[in-house]
């Protein structure tokens, strides 16, 4: 091969694009994303961040931890992050004087999907956070096969819980 003083041209990645799905980067085997022949591939995770009027994120953002589990950091200036085992984080905080948002406790819901071999911790995650909460939507199941249940936390949070029937419906919006 003669050099001719360009650079090689990178190679498109291989993987099907899907609209409003960021591809997840490829491993190699040491666990590192791995090359992707020129092209470098980010994932991109979306977050709910939870707004309370009434001083009580901190005491919400422990409740959280409490169902859900992981590991929760608060900052100097009061926000908090809980990042999940089971790869959620959620964001909570005080609202600020002279914000406009919504606030929980004012039409705030959260949806959670997942596969049917995660059933269980679902389930227990749904009794959780129904804890001192008020079940609108029993977790049953649906005529798609699917479980779907809502629920009103203690917080004012809605929570619409969905369990896939079977693999094919995996991420699949709870019905």
């Amino acid at each position: 091969m003669i050099p001719t003083g360009r650079a090689a041209e990178p190679t498109p990645d291989p993987r099907p694009s899907t609209p409003g799905v960021l591809p997840r980067p490829r491993l190699g085997p040491d666990g590192t994303e791995a090359a992707t022949g020129g092209t470098t591939t980010v994932a991109s995770r979306l977050a709910p961040y939870l707004t309370f009027r009434d001083g009580r994120a901190g005491e919400a953002m422990e409740f959280y931890r409490s169902v859900l589990g992981g590991e929760l950091v608060r900052t100097s200036h009061g926000d908090a992050r809980l990042e999940t085992p089971a790869g959620l984080t959620l964001l909570g905080a005080e609202e600020c004087p002279g914000q406009q948002g919504p606030a929980v406790g004012g039409r705030v819901s959260l949806s959670l999907s997942a596969s049917h071999r995660d059933a269980e911790q679902v389930r227990a995650w749904f009794a959780g956070l129904a804890h001192g909460g008020a079940v609108t939507r029993p977790l049953e199941v649906t005529a798609h096969g699917d479980e779907v249940g809502t629920v009103v936390d203690r917080y004012g949070v809605t929570w619409r819980v969905g369990i896939a029937a079977d693999d094919a419906d995996e991420g699949r919006s709870p019905g």
